[in-house]
């Protein structure tokens, strides 16, 4: 694979670092080697990865991440129902062994206005994902690992707060998306200022939309292309240690 040959031979640099990351996701890849991308991002000049644990032995990635400098946050999936609460756990302590302590997750994969065709589609989904919620948590809690819950173009505001409450666990966070929001029409500087008590872990994300007939288009752009104000979405995060005490 290009990225993993191109990590390879790159790992030796060692450029001047961002404590920003990069997640998998910002390439759309699926199946890459962790180890082989936590190289790439290091000779980008990464202060760390979001991706899922695979390939190497966690260990092996710790070590590579911490000789880098690097920190390391997971992808997990909620458990669906009680049957693979144990697959649930064993890729919990992977992720902590590879030096993680937070885990991004999300309840939908695709987008609500895509996927449900009536509110009680809806319903039922908000139903089996507080489900998986509440089998993921003692789990999370056991471990002292982090559960970071994306705004994956699924839940608004009131709800994932709703379900944040209602859960009342430290375990159980939000991670940011500073983008995803403005989808279901809610302001992304009140999406950010709503979620910030609760941050976990961030996509930061600058956007860019459109007039269009049925609606509008919505696309990512790079930072300062957009019409978000990054400088005001990140002033509080400026030292990740003072709300991220877990890294």
């Amino acid at each position: 694979m290009l990225l993993a040959s191109a990590g390879a031979a790159l790992a030796a640099a060692a450029p001047a670092k961002t404590k920003m990351g990069v997640a998998t996701t910002s390439y759309m890849l699926k199946g890459i080697e962790t180890l082989a991308f936590l190289d790439y991002c290091h000779a980008m000049g990464a202060g760390g990865i979001q991706a899922a644990i695979r390939g190497a032995d966690p260990a092996v990635i710790r070590a590579r991440a911490e000789q880098h400098g690097m920190w390391v946050e997971a992808f997990l999936s909620l458990p669906k129902g009680p049957p693979v609460v144990e697959g649930f756990e064993k890729s919990l302590l992977a992720a902590k062994a590879a030096g993680a302590t937070v885990a991004r997750i999300a309840m939908l994969g695709g987008r609500r206005y895509e996927t449900f065709d009536t509110a009680e589609s809806f319903r039922q989904f908000a139903d089996r994902s507080w489900q998986s919620l509440t089998l993921a948590e003692p789990i999370a809690r056991k471990h002292r690992f982090y559960l970071a819950i994306e705004n994956h173009k699924d839940w608004r505001v009131p709800e994932m707060l709703d379900m944040l409450k209602r859960i009342s666990s430290e375990y159980v966070g939000v991670l940011v998306d500073t983008g995803n929001s403005i989808s279901l029409l809610e302001d992304p500087m009140a999406v950010v200022e709503a979620y910030a008590p609760y941050a976990m872990a961030t996509h930061i994300k600058d956007m860019a939309v459109e007039e269009y007939p049925d609606g509008f288009l919505l696309s990512e752009v790079n930072l300062g292309d957009g019409f978000l104000d990054i400088p005001k979405v990140i002033q509080p995060a400026q030292d990740p240690s003072s709300i991220f005490p877990w890294r």
